[in-house]
């Protein structure tokens, strides 16, 4: 018996279709922070309405709304 068989069909992995991003993964990953670092020294951090400080009052704002003590 042969150890490197393949698994059968019901336990193998659906093919979805998609291909696989050339290169290992942590190109990706470090092609990511690179632009990223990149980004954040030509633009930085909004001074008004920062993307994260709006996600927080309106999770704070639906909180109010429902959850309620009971």
């Amino acid at each position: 018996m042969r150890a490197d068989h393949a698994l059968p069909p019901a336990i193998a992995p659906a093919d979805t279709g998609l291909l696989a991003p050339p290169g290992p993964p942590a190109a990706g990953y470090a092609c990511g922070a690179v632009l990223g670092s990149l980004l954040d020294l030509i633009a930085g951090d909004p001074r008004r309405a920062h993307p994260v400080a709006a996600f927080g009052r309106a999770a704070a704002a639906a909180e109010r709304l429902l959850w309620r003590d009971h």
